[in-house]
C-alpha cells in the first residue's frame, strides 16, 4: 500500500511537471470555483441568521401597517396617530406605536439624519434598550415638547450626550436619551427597508411641528406606519383581518395599505438568496466545470503520453482496476488540493475582511460542500480517461514504443 501511494504521488507530480500549463489551469479553475462556492454558501447561511435576527427584532407577535406616504387622492388616505389609539381600544390586549420617517440636515454636521417622529410606545414595542437617559414619554407627545432621543450609533459617531442641544431645521431639541437600535445594513434594507432604523437616526414626538421638512407647516399630515404588537400568541392572519376591518371603518382606503410580517421577511430572504445564487452560484459552477473539462482533457493527454508505462504495468501484473484507481486518485489529489485551498482562502478572507455588503457566516456546511463537489468533479472527469487507460494491453504498448 505504501508503494502504491508513493507511485501515485510520483505519477501526479510527474504529470503536473510535464503539463504545467494545463495543471495550473485545472488547479486555478477548481480553486476559484471552490472559493466562489464557499462564499456563496457562507452568504446564504449569513442571510438566514440575519433574517432570524430581523424576525426577532420585529417580534413573532408584531406586524407593521404601512400607509401610502404620497397618496394621489389626498391626505385622507394617510394613516393617522388616532388610528393607533382606536386599534388599542377596540382590539384589546395589543399595544401600538406610530412612526413617520423624515430626513433633515443638522447645522454643524456633515451628513443628514433620519428623523423618526413617534410616540412614547415605540421602544417598548420594538424591544429596544436604553443606554442613557430615557425614551420619549406621554408628556412629550401631548405637549409637543422639544425632546429628542438619539440612536446609539449616531451618539458614538458624533459624540452626542444626554442634555446636549441638537437642532433640526430651526428648532433646537434637548437630547433626553440614547437608545440601542439594531444596526442598519444592506440586507436589512432589502429584506425590511420599511422598518429598518438607519444608523444616523433621532426620535422626536410626532406632535412637534416638522419645520425641518421643506414647506414647514404644509408638510404632509399623518404617519407612515403603525406597529401592532399582541401581548399574547395570536394568529397573524386573523389579527391582520381585524386591523383591516377597523381601519376601513375609520374611513381609510385599505387598498393602499401594505404589511410587514415575519412571513414577508422570509419572502424577502428567499428573493435575496435567489439573486445571490444566480450570480455567485453561476461563477462557482462555471469555474468548477471549466476545471473538470480541463482535467478530463489532461487525463486523456496523460493516457496517450503514458501508453508504454501503462503497458509495462499491465505486463508486470497490474489489473485493469489498478490502472483505473491510479488515474482517478491522481485526479482526486489535484481537485482535493485545489478545493481545500479555495475554501481556506474564502474562509480567511471572510473572517478577516471588514463589514461586507451582505452578511457572510462560514460554517462546516459551506466548507464541506465545495470539498465534496471538488472530489466528485475529479472522479467524474477522470472516469472515462481511466477506463481508456485500463484497456491498454502490453502488446499495444510495445507497438507504441
Amino acid at each position: 500500500m505504501a508503494a502504491l501511494r508513493s507511485a501515485i504521488l510520483g505519477d501526479m507530480l510527474e504529470g503536473m511537471r510535464a503539463h504545467a500549463a494545463r495543471s495550473l489551469l485545472i488547479f486555478g479553475a477548481v480553486t476559484l470555483g471552490a472559493f466562489a462556492l464557499t462564499v456563496l454558501l457562507s452568504v446564504s447561511h449569513g442571510l438566514e441568521l440575519r433574517t432570524d435576527a430581523l424576525v426577532r427584532q420585529l417580534g413573532e407577535r408584531t406586524f407593521v401597517v404601512l400607509g401610502d406616504k404620497f397618496p394621489s387622492t389626498g391626505p385622507a388616505l394617510r394613516l393617522q396617530p388616532d388610528m393607533a389609539s382606536m386599534l388599542r381600544a377596540d382590539m384589546g390586549n395589543i399595544d401600538t406605536s406610530v412612526v413617520r420617517n423624515d430626513v433633515a440636515t443638522v447645522p454643524g454636521f456633515p451628513e443628514p439624519v433620519q428623523v423618526i417622529a413617534t410616540d412614547e410606545r415605540l421602544a417598548g414595542v420594538r424591544g429596544w434598550k436604553l443606554t442613557a437617559g430615557r425614551f420619549l414619554d406621554q408628556g412629550d407627545v401631548v405637549h409637543a415638547e422639544r425632546e429628542l432621543v438619539v440612536a446609539e450609533s449616531l451618539s458614538q459617531a458624533w459624540n452626542l450626550q444626554v442634555r446636549d442641544i441638537f437642532t433640526l431645521g430651526r428648532t433646537p431639541f434637548t437630547i433626553v436619551g440614547i437608545v440601542a437600535t439594531p444596526q442598519s445594513s444592506l440586507e436589512a434594507q432589502v429584506l425590511a427597508r420599511d422598518i429598518v432604523v438607519p444608523d444616523h437616526s433621532v426620535f422626536v414626538p410626532y406632535s412637534v411641528e416638522p419645520d425641518w421638512i421643506a414647506g414647514g407647516s404644509s408638510a404632509p399630515v399623518g404617519v407612515d406606519a403603525i406597529y401592532v404588537q399582541s401581548r399574547e400568541q395570536v394568529d397573524i392572519s386573523g389579527a391582520l383581518a381585524s386591523v383591516t376591518n377597523l381601519l376601513s371603518q375609520a374611513g381609510l382606503s385599505t387598498a393602499h395599505l401594505q404589511w410587514v410580517t415575519p412571513a414577508s421577511l422570509s419572502v424577502g430572504l428567499k428573493r435575496l438568496k435567489d439573486m445571490v445564487v444566480v450570480t455567485a452560484g453561476g461563477v462557482a459552477v462555471l469555474s468548477m466545470l471549466l476545471g473538470g473539462i480541463t482535467l478530463a482533457s489532461l487525463m486523456l493527454a496523460n493516457v496517450r503520453d503514458r501508453v508504454v508505462e501503462i503497458g509495462l504495468r499491465r505486463a508486470f501484473g497490474a489489473r485493469s482496476r489498478d490502472i483505473v484507481q491510479l488515474f482517478i486518485l491522481e485526479a482526486l489529489c489535484i481537485t482535493l488540493a485545489a478545493s481545500v485551498l479555495g475554501s481556506a482562502i474564502a474562509v480567511v478572507v471572510l473572517l478577516l475582511a471588514g463589514p461586507l455588503p451582505l452578511p457572510a457566516s462560514p460554517d462546516a456546511y459551506s466548507v464541506l460542500v465545495p470539498l465534496g463537489f471538488g472530489l466528485g468533479l475529479g472522479a467524474l472527469s477522470a472516469w472515462w480517461p481511466a477506463r481508456l487507460a485500463a484497456r491498454i494491453q502490453p502488446a499495444q504498448a510495445l507497438r507504441s514504443a
